[in-house]
């Protein structure tokens, strides 16, 4: 899908990445219908309950908005939203990059 619209990506990552990551941690439904993000499964599967994690990567979360900043805030705020316990993502994604085009 295209859009002109900044586009930032938060990895989330299941607990003991990246050397033992947990498994069979159990997924909330991925809405993102309000959210002005994309969510991309990566390491999961299915299970009787509903997605389950199956890897080190689990999801990606992309935000989109009419600036990076914009974009950044959206993803953040949707995993804020949307705790999934045992897992992790990094909180500066795209600092420097905003920092760069702030100048």
């Amino acid at each position: 899908m295209y859009t002109d619209r900044y586009t930032l990506g938060v990895v989330v990552a299941a607990e003991g990445y990246p050397e033992a990551p947990m498994k069979d941690i159990p997924l909330p439904d991925l809405d993102t219908e309000n959210a002005d993000c994309i969510v991309y499964a990566a390491g999961v599967k299915s299970g009787e309950q509903g997605l389950l994690s199956n890897g080190g990567r689990i999801l990606l979360v992309a935000g989109q908005g009419e600036t990076l900043q914009a974009a950044q805030d959206k993803a953040y705020r949707y995993l804020s939203a949307n705790p999934i316990a045992h897992t992790f993502y990094r909180s500066d994604i795209g600092a420097k990059a905003i920092r760069f085009t702030e100048k």
